[in-house]
This record gives C-alpha cells, sequence and structure tokens, in this order.
C-alpha cells in the first residue's frame, strides 16, 4: 500500500470543512477527517496535513490544491510518499493499522514545515548577528522562535502519538517503525537544539544591546551633569 502526504502551512479548519462538505467530524484531535476524491481515500489532519491512501506524490498535491484555501495563510509544501510493505516492512491488516502509519507520515510532512521555518530563522539570527542588529529586530527574531517552539510542540503533536497505540501492542510496534524510518524523533531532537541555540544567540545579542543602552543613559546623564556644572560656573563669573 503507498500512502502520499503534504503539508498545508498551518492548521486547517477542520470545522468550516465539515460544514462545507456535510461530512463526519473527527471525533478526537489525532482522528482525521476523512474524504473521497476520484475513489481514493483522502485523510484530512487538523495541523495541516493530507494524506492520500494509493495516491501518488503528483495526486496528492493536486488534493491538496482544493484545501489549502482552508488554511490561513496556507501554503503546500513538498509531498512525501512511502510504500508501506516495501519501504517500511509492515503489511496492513485492518484500517487501525493504516491510520497509525498514516498518522506518523502526517507528523513528518509538519514536522518537514518546521524544519523549513527554522532554517529561515537561522538566516535572520545570521543577519542579526553578522550586522549587529539589535533591539526591535532582534525582539522579532524573538516572537517567531517562540512561536514555532509553540507550534511545535502543541499544534502538530509531534511528540505524542495516537491513543489507540497504548492499547494494542501491534499498533504500537507499527508507530515504532514508521517512526523510525521517518527519522521523526532524531528530526525533533535536533529541531529543539537548533531553536535553543538560536534563542541563545539572540539572548546574547539583546543583552549586549541592553547593556549598550544602559551604557548610553549612564553617559548622557554624567554629560547633562557636567554641561549643569559648566552652566553654574558661568553663572558664578
Amino acid at each position: 500500500m503507498r500512502l502520499s502526504a503534504v503539508d498545508l502551512g498551518d492548521d486547517l479548519d477542520i470545522k468550516v470543512l465539515v460544514e462545507k462538505y456535510g461530512v463526519k467530524p473527527p471525533v478526537s484531535w489525532e482522528d482525521p477527517l476523512e474524504m473521497n476524491r476520484s475513489g481514493k481515500r483522502v485523510l484530512l489532519y487538523s495541523f495541516g496535513a493530507v494524506v492520500g491512501v494509493d495516491m501518488s506524490a503528483s495526486e496528492v498535491l493536486k488534493v491538496a490544491e482544493e484545501f489549502v484555501g482552508f488554511v490561513e495563510g496556507g501554503r503546500i509544501g513538498e509531498a512525501e510518499e512511502i510504500d508501506v510493505e516495501k519501504d517500511i516492512r509492515i503489511k496492513i491488516e485492518s484500517d487501525d493499522d493504516l491510520l497509525v502509519v498514516s498518522f506518523a507520515l502526517a507528523q513528518s510532512v509538519s514536522l518537514s514545515r518546521m524544519e523549513k521555518k527554522m532554517d529561515q530563522i537561522e538566516e535572520e539570527v545570521e543577519t542579526v548577528i553578522s550586522k549587529k542588529r539589535g533591539g526591535r529586530k532582534a525582539l522579532q527574531v524573538a516572537k517567531e522562535l517562540m512561536r514555532v517552539r509553540h507550534e511545535l510542540i502543541s499544534d502538530i503533536m509531534i511528540l505524542e502519538r495516537p491513543s489507540s497505540t497504548w492499547e494494542y501492542e501491534r499498533l504500537e510496534d507499527i508507530y515504532e517503525k514508521v517512526a523510525k524510518y521517518l527519522e521523526l524523533g532524531r528530526r525533533y531532537r535536533v529541531l529543539e537544539k537548533r531553536l535553543d541555540s538560536s534563542f541563545e544567540s539572540i539572548q546574547v545579542l539583546l543583552s549586549i544591546h541592553a547593556e549598550a543602552r544602559e551604557t548610553f543613559l549612564e553617559f548622557l546623564i554624567v554629560l547633562l551633569i557636567i554641561v549643569e556644572i559648566f552652566l553654574w560656573i558661568l553663572e558664578m563669573i
């Protein structure tokens, strides 16, 4: 069985989709909204991922064009494709098996979105440091870093696994195999380290900028005192 997935750039408005298409809403955050396109099953996840069952990468990208409008500021990412039996050596025996694999693949494409955002932020951090920009620009980058961290942990639930994996050992094994194949754990740890490193760089820059401002204010105070003394001397003459 082949699965293809693509990220839409941010959270998907599931409520609006349910109202527009009249489909059954997901029971929990991890459950996908199910659609049918060209006789093939499409799974839509609230954190912005689209997974096509027995679809090629090009097919799922085409489907994504229909749903990207339901994401504020949405942008279609690069598609990922896996052959479950050939690539991971997992035999899909039930719908639960399929949903676990689909969920892991959805996490992977959403994690790729975070990795690309991190690339952009690191470039901004480098620019701020190399050009010795502080203050407002450094604060903007710090806010973006915090937003990415929040999105990483809260929105795409990259650390979470389907609740079914806690109940059935087979599903847990399947998720572990797919997560290992997609390197979800390693990629998450690397992303966390990159976030921490960028935070440290920005914090140092903000600290230097704050100290420079304090030094400048102290200089102005001393200068004003000198001016007052000079004016006092002139009045005495």
